[in-house]
């Protein structure tokens, strides 16, 4: 609700519009389909619903269109820059290891790959910034640049961080 009153603000003030025709006008907006329309600036909840959103995004972008260009990418940073702000520091390297490899499930080693660029490596990489872990950027850094040079990629090497136990 807050983002449709942000919005009726920046409509109101940039149309100049009267307050009751405002009001008419944004009467049969039904604030549901609002996130239908576009789920830009809003985070994904979880890995799940990352993919959900990147699927059929990169699948475009694997049939060559480029027309939805950027709506994996930005969501894949929204969703790790909400994962960061609650998340334990310690268990950040798990959430990234978890969403680069459920990313990783939409690359298609296939000779479409070497046709059509997608946004999948850069979305894979945006996780870089999320990890302190050497291993595990090296091993990010790795899948990246196979799957922007369509080549088959390993993704063992960026499982959860073990944790040690306190002695």
């Amino acid at each position: 609700m807050r983002a449709l009153r942000v919005v009726g603000i920046a409509l109101l003030a940039t149309l100049s519009l009267s307050a009751a025709s405002f009001a008419q006008n944004t009467a049969a907006i039904n604030p549901s389909q609002m996130t239908t329309l576009t789920p830009a600036g809003v985070a994904p909840e979880s890995v799940t619903a990352l993919i959900d959103v990147c699927g059929p995004v990169i699948d475009a972008q694997y049939k060559n269109s480029d027309a939805r260009r950027g709506e994996c990418v930005n969501p894949t940073g929204l969703f790790l820059d909400a994962m960061k702000a609650k998340t334990a520091p310690a268990d950040m390297g798990n959430v990234v290891a978890d969403t680069v490899a459920e990313l990783v499930k939409l690359y298609r080693p296939t000779p479409d790959c070497k046709k059509h660029e997608t946004e999948l490596p850069q979305a894979i990489a945006l996780a870089l910034s999320y990890t302190t872990d050497p291993v595990q950027i090296d091993a990010i850094k790795g899948i990246a640049a196979a799957i922007a040079a369509c080549q088959n990629i390993q993704t063992g090497a960026i499982g959860p961080i073990p944790q040690l136990s306190p002695a």
